[in-house]
């Protein structure tokens, strides 16, 4: 087995432990272990999309978006990685939005969505 076969391995590997934490809500365990699997296999889309699924449930949306664009860039055609990177379609205008408005309200400006 050459150098190449054996890192595809222990990534494949990393990948199977982390899905085993994500089942178990260790979601920082699993981000440990599929950045593992990234490092050794850096070019495989699973690996980033699955990541990304763990940076959805903790609401790191700034890496959801990260993770789900190197996976498209990996794979134009991963459905996962078009959905993972959904949330942060919708949800960042919204929070965009919000922070605007509360500094806008510190400063004695009224902001208004257009």
């Amino acid at each position: 087995m050459g150098p190449n076969a054996a890192a595809a391995k222990q990534a494949e590997k990393l990948r199977i432990d982390g899905n085993t934490y994500f089942k178990k809500d260790r979601f920082g365990a699993a981000i440990d272990a599929y950045t593992e699997a990234i490092t050794l296999c850096p070019n495989v889309p699973v690996y980033w999309t699955n990541r990304a699924l763990c940076h959805l449930k903790r609401n790191d949306w700034e890496r959801v978006e990260e993770d789900s664009r190197k996976a498209i860039q990996l794979d134009s055609n991963s459905v996962k990685a078009h959905c993972d990177q959904s949330p942060c379609d919708i949800v960042v205008p919204f929070v965009v939005y919000a922070l605007a408005n509360k500094l806008a309200s510190m400063i004695g400006f009224e902001y208004r969505l257009i």
